[in-house]
């Protein structure tokens, strides 16, 4: 019995180090969100995470640390949902038409966090190092890379016509991620129809069939 006791302890500790972080994440983001990273103190995230002030130093270095993370955290969950979404296609087009819908999907329920990878990738802060900065763009490019993947697929097939897949990556990259400052602004949309409109567009174009 003796031999099982290390690894469950060790489990215990795991399972309850990542609800602490979890716990401050959440509080940075909402905190971050309904009065700015600015004006937001350690104390008040430490309050709000319901955590000694002590507690968040032996996890984060500082605010800039913790705000790093939750984007971090949040671009990786992006694209991890993104990923799942490709996966559970077979054709191409299939799975770009996945993937625009779980993009959606994953901004209508992550309204608040998206606001903030928004903000903070686009505009220049003292809040974050160019480096991190850098390492930000390259984990949101990582979603870039899988639409140009499945675009090259498209090409291939013969599902897609004529047009270069990475150049027409990074367009679609930005009518998704220009939904994501839509809903930053406090825009409310169905994310489904946002996701069909979406499609619509790219399959169909805006101009008007002549009979």
């Amino acid at each position: 019995m003796g031999r099982h006791e290390v690894p469950s302890n060790r489990a215990r500790r795991d399972r309850a180090r990542a609800a602490r972080i979890g716990a401050i994440l959440s509080a940075a983001e909402r905190l971050f969100c309904e009065r700015g990273f600015d004006r937001v103190s350690m104390d008040e995230l430490a309050e709000a995470a319901e955590l000694a002030k002590g507690g968040v130093y032996h996890y984060f270095t500082s605010k800039a640390e913790i705000l790093y993370n939750l984007l971090r955290s949040g671009l990786d969950r992006l694209f991890a949902a993104l990923t799942v979404a490709v996966e559970g296609q077979k054709k191409p087009l299939d799975k770009l038409r996945a993937l625009i819908f779980a993009h959606s999907k994953f901004l209508a329920e992550n309204r608040n966090l998206m606001r903030l990878i928004w903000s903070f990738l686009n505009d220049p802060t003292p809040a974050l190092k160019d480096k991190q900065r850098r390492s930000l763009r390259a984990y949101h490019s990582c979603s870039v890379d899988l639409i140009k993947q499945v675009l090259r697929e498209a090409a291939e097939s013969g599902e897609l016509r004529e047009l270069d897949p990475d150049s027409l990556a990074i367009v679609i990259g930005g009518i998704l991620m220009s939904s994501v400052g839509s809903a930053g602004s406090g825009h409310d949309c169905d994310w489904q129809a946002r996701s069909g409109l979406i499609w619509e567009v790219l399959t169909n174009g805006i101009r008007k069939r002549v009979l």
